[in-house]
């Protein structure tokens, strides 16, 4: 989502959890319970799911291990075309709809040169989830705060496409991890689910937006350094309303990240976390803080679209103050 600007919508996911709330009027205990009551894929409630990511916090503490990335220590590495894809993607150079078929088809056969099948599935994962962020590429983030500007620039034909193509990163991202548990897996597993709320109506939204902290903190687990799921784990804390989300921590932690040394960012990860930031700073009509920092992840991508357009409603915002 903004990728959330961070991709638009990609993440984003847990903004939208302010549309969940803006249809039901709901108190915030009622709508937790809501969200609570959500089955996952495999027939394990929410409520158990977060129970036992509870538990795998408790039981990791201390004891994850921590060395100094590299490009090379990914799960499984980018291949040439999904880097394409995503640089393309994120730097709003995708000019139609034919490019983004053949960067969907080119990643897709990238994927298929790999005889191992945990990795060729989590490369199939990734095709399917750019291929879905960038159906939905123009998402209008500020836009959750009026329902009705949401329901009218909604495509529901492209929503719809991107939703089939999160599907089916997510269907990827499974089989990959009934073969074993990998931190790529389980950081595409994540993207995917965040992405899909985007897409999808409000049940879905209800019934897996928790997902997204569970599974990348699977991934931290196994890899401390990947700098996605470290991105993941906090976003709902700047994204979502409260008492989900925690803007102020949320800001703080994703500081940390950026900080850590132990952690790898690469451009994905650092134009995901200064969007956030900046977005923690325009949910608190901080305009010239989000600003500086939208500008920051220009300087990762400069044609960012997502980052644009908030600019262009923080500048608005703040003329008519």
């Amino acid at each position: 989502m903004a990728s959330v600007i961070f991709s638009k919508k990609i993440f984003l996911v847990t903004a939208i959890l302010l549309l969940a709330t803006a249809v039901f009027s709901e108190t915030e205990e009622e709508l937790k319970k809501r969200i609570l009551s959500g089955a996952d894929l495999a027939g394990q409630s929410m409520e158990e799911l977060l129970a036992a990511d509870d538990e795998a916090d408790e039981k990791n503490s201390g004891k994850i291990e921590k060395r100094l990335p590299s490009t090379f220590e990914r799960d499984v590495p980018y291949t040439a075309e999904e880097i394409t894809f995503m640089d393309l993607y994120y730097n709003h150079g995708i000019s139609s709809v034919g490019q983004r078929r053949k960067l969907h088809e080119d990643a897709i056969a990238s994927a298929e040169k790999f005889q191992d099948e945990y990795a060729r599935l989590v490369h199939l994962a990734r095709a399917e989830y750019y291929y879905g962020i960038a159906c939905i590429e123009t998402f209008d983030l500020a836009s959750f705060e009026n329902l009705k500007d949401v329901e009218k620039k909604s495509d529901v034909s492209e929503n719809a496409n991107a939703g089939a193509a999160f599907d089916k990163a997510i269907e990827y991202a499974q089989a990959a991890l009934k073969i074993r548990e990998g931190s790529d897996a389980y950081t595409i597993y994540s993207h995917s689910i965040s992405a899909n709320c985007t897409a999808k109506s409000w049940t879905y939204i209800l019934g897996n937006a928790l997902k997204v902290r569970s599974y990348a903190k699977k991934a931290v687990n196994l890899d401390y350094s990947n700098g996605t799921a470290q991105f993941l784990v906090v976003a709902q804390d700047v994204y979502a309303p409260w008492p989900i989300g925690k803007v102020r921590s949320g800001r703080k932690k994703m500081l940390e990240i950026l900080n850590d040394k132990y952690i790898r960012i690469e451009k994905q990860e650092r134009l995901l976390i200064s969007a956030a930031i900046g977005y923690s700073y325009f949910k608190q009509k901080k305009w010239n803080n989000a600003i500086e920092w939208y500008n920051k992840a220009l300087e990762v991508y400069p044609y960012n679209y997502s980052a644009h357009q908030m600019l262009g409603t923080i500048n608005r915002r703040k003329d008519n103050k």
